[in-house]
């Protein structure tokens, strides 16, 4: 729908193109990796190299969170791994994910126009 390597995840669904976290539709596109909660009609954009900061940081042990402020976007991403056992007894690795709004102070956005120009 909207750039490269697009997946869409969710919770029981894996194909061959990619995993789904929850709600969430995530792709590639001009250096960034974009999640959408289409639902919502949000929106987070991360350069790729900081995602790819965040995802080490996720993965380095469970359970674990991140999370990304997009202030061009005022939205907040947080994904959360978590462990659970299956009724079969199997242990799995998950994710609880969403997309929530957020509001820009004024000084945050003033700083972020000193840094940026």
């Amino acid at each position: 729908m909207g750039g490269e390597r697009e997946i869409q995840i969710s919770k029981t669904t894996k194909t061959t193109e990619g995993t789904t976290l929850g709600t969430l539709r995530c792709h590639e596109k001009s250096g960034e990796i974009h999640f959408h909660d289409d639902t919502n009609k949000r929106k987070v954009a991360i350069p790729t190299g900081e995602w790819f900061k965040l995802y080490e940081r996720l993965t380095a042990e469970a359970p674990n969170q991140v999370q990304y402020a997009d202030s061009t976007n005022q939205t907040l991403l947080s994904i959360k791994s978590k462990i659970h056992k299956s009724k079969s007894g199997e242990t799995i690795l998950d994710l609880k994910t969403k997309i929530k709004p957020l509001k820009i102070a004024p000084d945050f956005a003033a700083l972020q126009k000193f840094t940026r120009g």
